[in-house]
């Protein structure tokens, strides 16, 4: 029994569906005259919410990347007892199994995944911020 996949909302669009009901009202109420002045401040108003909601949640993501990583960083160097992810043990016992990089190469990974979290405070392109960062994991990684 096949089940299609279930489409979750993006970041942001349940927002953006919520500012456009507030425009949408805030529209009705509005002058003739001031119409069109005041949908092109709720659109930048909704265009710059949806991004730092998406950008947001991005940066949580990456966030657990790095601690990820730096979980893997601590099982390479023996200090278990240093992992924030305990409740994940078995996970980083797999990943830390598997013909691992070295922990300075992980430690690296954890160095790339903080520059990209702090290049979103440039307002970057997220999908090129996300693709450059896997192209540069990748090179770090690599066993």
């Amino acid at each position: 029994m096949d089940r299609a996949p279930v489409r979750r909302a993006r970041p942001g669009e349940t927002t953006a569906t919520e500012l456009e009901a507030l425009k949408q009202a805030e529209g009705e109420l509005t002058a003739r005259k001031d119409r069109k002045r005041v949908e092109t401040e709720w659109n930048e108003r909704i265009r710059r919410t949806t991004r730092r909601v998406s950008t947001g949640a991005l940066d949580l993501a990456l966030q657990i990347v790095a601690l990820w990583f730096a979980d893997l960083v601590f099982l390479g160097y023996d200090a278990g007892d240093l992992v924030r992810n305990c409740d994940r043990r078995a996970e980083l016992a797999e990943d830390a199994g598997r013909p691992a990089p070295a922990p300075a190469r992980l430690r690296a990974a954890v160095e790339l995944v903080e520059e990209t979290r702090e290049r979103f405070m440039l307002n970057v392109s997220e999908d090129l911020a996300c693709e450059a960062l896997a192209y540069r994991l990748e090179r770090a990684l690599a066993v």
